[in-house]
C-alpha cells in the first residue's frame, strides 16, 4: 500500500498539481476561483487518475501473464481485479480489456495524461471492432458517445450473434413495492425494437393536444401510446387473437375501510396491483371489472356487469346517438367509450343523460388519469373539461 501511496505522491509532485485549499465555511460560489481554474484543476485531476490507470494496466499485465487470478482462485482476471481493487465489474472489464489490447502509442498518451482512461478504453473497443486506422484517428474528433456508435457501426454480426440475440429477448413487468405502479422492460432484436419504436412514435403523434391546448411530454404520450396499443389488442379489434372480450379485472375491496378513507384505500387486483378511486372509476365505465366487496356483515357482495357497469343496450346506444368522441374539437372515432358524466362512486347512474362517448385518449388519460371532469352544462356533442380540483363532478 505504501509503494501505491509513493507512486500517487510523485503524480502530484509540480506545485501546479497540488490540490487547492478548499473555501471557508460561509463562503460561496467561485471565491477566487475564475471558471477556467476551476476547469483547469479539473482536467488536471483527470489526467493524474489516466497516469495511474496507465501503471495500473502494467501492473494487471504482469498478473495476467502469471495467471495471478487463477493461482487465487478466481474465475477471471475480470472478477480477480473487482474483488482486489474493490471497483465495479464495468470498470475491472474496462481495465482488463485496455490491458489487453491497448497500443503502445495510446499507452504512452495514457501514461503522459494526454488522453483520459474513458477515452482509452474507448478506442481499444473500437480498435478491437476491426476498425481502420483512419477510422480510430477520426474518432478523435467525436465525444466518448460519438466513438461507441462508431464501435458499433463496426461490429461483425455473425449468424450465431444473432442467434445469441434472439434466444435472448424476454419482456418483465415488475410492480413497485407499493403495488400502485410497475417497470415494464424488455431485451428484444434490434429489428424488433425498430418496430416497436416506430409503433411506439406513430401512436404518440395520433394523440391529441390536452385540453388546454398544450402538448404532454413526449415521455408520457409514449406511456399512453404503450397502454393503447395493449388496449387495442384486448379490444374489439384483437378479441378472436387474443381469446376475446377485450381487458378484464377481478377487483376485491373492503367496504368500511373503502368508505372510511374515501375511497382512497382503493381496490386491490386480483394477483395484481393495487389501484384507486379514479381506476375503479375508468374500470366500471368500461364495462371490464367485477367487484367483490366484504359487506360489514362478513358477506361479500359481487359487483359485475349486471349491476355496476353500463349496461350493454344503454352503451351502443350512446355510442349510436353521439357518433364519435363528444370532446370539443375531437374528431376521433377509434376506440371509443362511453363515460359516466357523474361517475357511479359519486352517485352517478346510468341515465342517458349522464353518459356520453369519449376516445379512448381523453377517457384514459385526460379524465381518468390527469383527473380532468366534463362540465355538465357544456353541449352534449361538444364537451369542455374542468381542469382537476375545480369542482364536481
Amino acid at each position: 500500500m505504501s509503494h501505491g501511496l509513493g507512486i500517487i505522491e510523485r503524480m502530484f509532485d509540480t506545485e501546479t498539481e497540488r490540490p487547492r485549499e478548499r473555501p471557508e465555511a460561509g463562503e460561496s460560489g467561485l471565491d477566487g476561483w475564475t471558471a477556467d481554474e476551476v476547469e483547469q484543476e479539473l482536467i488536471g485531476y483527470e489526467a493524474a487518475i489516466a497516469r495511474i490507470r496507465a501503471q495500473q494496466l502494467r501492473l494487471l499485465r504482469r498478473a495476467d501473464l502469471g495467471q495471478l487470478a487463477t493461482s487465487d482462485g478466481s474465475r477471471s482476471l475480470q472478477e480477480w481485479t473487482a474483488a482486489r481493487l474493490d471497483v465495479t465489474r464495468e470498470l475491472a472489464k474496462d481495465l482488463v480489456c485496455a490491458a489487453r489490447t491497448i497500443s503502445d502509442a495510446l499507452e504512452e498518451e495514457l501514461g503522459g495524461g494526454e488522453v483520459t482512461f474513458d477515452r482509452a478504453v474507448a478506442t481499444c473497443r473500437l480498435a478491437v471492432a476491426g476498425a481502420p486506422e483512419t477510422t480510430i484517428d477520426a474518432s478523435r474528433g467525436y465525444d466518448l458517445t460519438g466513438v461507441q456508435r462508431l464501435t458499433a457501426q463496426q461490429r461483425r454480426l455473425t449468424p450465431t450473434d444473432e442467434q445469441k440475440v434472439f434466444d435472448s429477448r424476454h419482456a418483465a413487468i415488475q410492480l413497485s413495492l407499493d403495488q400502485t405502479s410497475a417497470s415494464v422492460w424488455a431485451t428484444v432484436t434490434g429489428v424488433d425494437s425498430e418496430i416497436v419504436t416506430q409503433a411506439l412514435e406513430q401512436w404518440a403523434d395520433r394523440l391529441p393536444n390536452l385540453p388546454d391546448g398544450t402538448r404532454d411530454t413526449r415521455a408520457h404520450r409514449q406511456a399512453d401510446a404503450f397502454v393503447a396499443i395493449f388496449r387495442h389488442a384486448l379490444g374489439s379489434h384483437g378479441a378472436e387473437a387474443c381469446g376475446g372480450g377485450g381487458p378484464h379485472m377481478l377487483l376485491t375491496a373492503d367496504l368500511a375501510t373503502l368508505a372510511g378513507s374515501g375511497g382512497a384505500q382503493g381496490a386491490t387486483v386480483v394477483g395484481g396491483p393495487r389501484i384507486g378511486i379514479s381506476a375503479i372509476e375508468e374500470a366500471l365505465c368500461n364495462g371490464s371489472v367485477s367487484l367483490d366487496v366484504n359487506l360489514d356483515d362478513g358477506r361479500v357482495l359481487g359487483l359485475g356487469h349486471a349491476t355496476d357497469v353500463i349496461p350493454p343496450r344503454e352503451r351502443q346506444h350512446v355510442l349510436a346517438r353521439d357518433g364519435g368522441c363528444t370532446a370539443d374539437g375531437c374528431q376521433n372515432r377509434y376506440h371509443l367509450e362511453v363515460h359516466h358524466i357523474i361517475p357511479r362512486p359519486r352517485g352517478g347512474g346510468h341515465d342517458l343523460d349522464n353518459l356520453t362517448t369519449l376516445c379512448w385518449y381523453h377517457h384514459h388519460v385526460v379524465v381518468h388519469g390527469m383527473g380532468y371532469t366534463i362540465d355538465p352544462d357544456t353541449s352534449p356533442y361538444r364537451r369542455r373539461f374542468r381542469p382537476p380540483g375545480n369542482g364536481p363532478p
